[in-house]
């Protein structure tokens, strides 16, 4: 059964800097939520087939700079034509988003500080 708080890390095409999303996956476990990190450059039909096949609540993706902002667009795009029941919330977050210069992203939300994102532990049974 999927948690209510499983999260896919990703990171913007061409962010090549795959150790926050690590980190990440690691302080995520700690807190009790299943991570996926994601450390290669996908297209987001690949993208949309990996929510498909592990059906995550949340996709945080780590955009360091601001001319990343297209790929993050079409990765929201596509995610958002999956069918409601089975479609994430998106988070972006990164160094373009920390220091103001990315614009809003239709169908997801920049997180200047990853850390104010309330996830719940996953419910043991």
């Amino acid at each position: 059964s999927s948690a209510d708080n499983d999260v896919l890390l990703l990171n913007a095409a061409g962010n090549q800097h795959t150790l926050a999303v690590r980190i990440l996956a690691l302080w995520l476990a700690h807190q009790g939520v299943r991570a996926w990190p994601v450390t290669g450059d996908q297209t987001p039909d690949e993208t949309v087939e990996m929510i498909r096949r592990l059906r995550p609540k949340l996709v945080l993706v780590s955009m360091s700079l601001a001319e990343q902002r297209a790929s993050v667009v079409q990765v929201a795009a596509a995610i958002e034509v999956l069918p409601a029941e089975m479609r994430p919330r998106i988070i972006v977050g990164g160094y373009a988003v920390k220091m103001g210069l990315v614009e809003p992203i239709a169908g997801a939300e920049l997180f200047a500080d990853i850390s104010e994102l309330q996830l719940e532990p996953e419910k043991r049974a």
